[in-house]
């Protein structure tokens, strides 16, 4: 009992000393999308809206939304010449996401099931990694558990009975959207989640919140070119047949089965383990355990009859939009995009 009251605070511990062994691995801007936040922050912070003050004459930004540009700007305002602290919050946003993880499984796992879990989390390398980005895949995951946690109190109690926490919910359900586009995955699930419970009178609410929330976005992003979302993503998700979204979602999905999920899993793929292989005659194994490592995924998945929540359909609909309209044109196979469902 004593090593398991503990253990969550140890784990966040070895994370946080992981990441600041990470800290320097990656130079700002070699992501491109941390430089671009950073450069979005700066100019909401001197004032200049949101554009990009790096170019002769600034321009309107068209493609990233404002969520985490908005979160860094204090911190630019602050400490404008200091990336440090920006990699930090980066870093304490993980930090408490893997003690919203716990919270979130805490209910729906025993011990050691959970302790397990929470120890995969923590030390995953691509989680550590992304940490002491300044990207927004951290402030992306701590939004999204945070709705998710707070939605499981409001399941505690008699329906319809806190209806200020439910506003909360959905307001922090949107902000996720507005920090990424994939966010929208979130909004939808709780919505269908909602109606399929018959919970009514509560989708009402949310409902009327979200369109609110999407008539800003409409006003926004309509001043740079777009409508609701962003004129550059709505090219990439719009701008395909029905064809070539077709091939692009196979492509996808063999791009993503080819040791991209389970490498992110389990980090025992790379060019150092081919290489390795390549000299002992073994240059199959990495295949072999990648198929291993999926079909206990779905044998997993198989065996696994869980009441339905919001966060199953969310993962569902998430995993259609990274397969299917995420970043057709630019190789839409990346790691980081699996974070929030890992």
């Amino acid at each position: 009992m004593l090593w398991k009251k503990y253990i969550l605070a140890i784990f966040v511990i070895i994370s946080a000393v992981f990441g600041f062994l990470r800290f320097d691995s990656l130079q700002l801007g070699t992501s491109y999308d941390d430089a671009h936040y950073i450069i979005l922050a700066k100019s909401l912070s001197s004032g200049q809206g949101y554009q990009l003050i790096n170019f002769p004459r600034p321009q309107i930004e068209r493609s990233f939304p404002p969520g985490w540009p908005i979160l860094l700007t204090p911190l630019a305002f602050l400490f404008p010449a200091n990336y440090i602290i920006l990699k930090l919050f980066s870093l304490s946003l993980w930090l408490a996401s893997i003690f919203l993880i716990y919270k979130l499984f805490s209910k729906r796992l025993a011990s050691p099931l959970l302790e397990i879990l929470i120890g995969l989390v923590a030390l995953n390398p691509l989680l550590i990694g992304s940490s002491v980005t300044v990207m927004s895949e951290s402030a992306y995951l701590f939004f999204s558990l945070l709705a998710l946690v707070v939605f499981d109190k409001i399941n505690e109690q008699a329906d319809g009975k806190n209806i200020w926490l439910l506003i909360a919910v959905a307001l922090v359900a949107f902000y996720a959207l507005l920090i990424r586009t994939i966010g929208i995955s979130l909004v939808i699930a709780m919505i269908l989640y909602l109606l399929t419970t018959r919970r009514f009178r509560e989708a009402r609410t949310v409902i009327i919140i979200f369109v609110a929330g999407f008539l800003f976005l409409a006003w926004f992003n309509g001043r740079n070119g777009g409508s609701i979302f962003s004129s550059g993503y709505e090219a990439q998700v719009l701008g395909n047949s029905v064809s070539e979204k077709i091939g692009q979602v196979w492509s996808n999905v063999l791009g993503y089965a080819d040791e991209v999920v389970a490498g992110s899993l389990f980090p025992i793929f790379g060019s150092g383990l081919d290489s390795f292989l390549g000299g002992s005659g073994l240059q199959f194994l990495p295949f072999v355990l990648n198929v291993f490592i999926l079909i206990l995924i779905v044998l997993g998945m198989a065996a696994w009859k869980p009441k339905l929540e919001w966060m199953h359909i969310y993962v569902i609909i998430y995993v259609l939009g990274i397969l299917a309209f995420w970043n057709p044109r630019v190789g839409s196979v990346k790691a980081r995009f699996l974070i929030p469902i890992l």
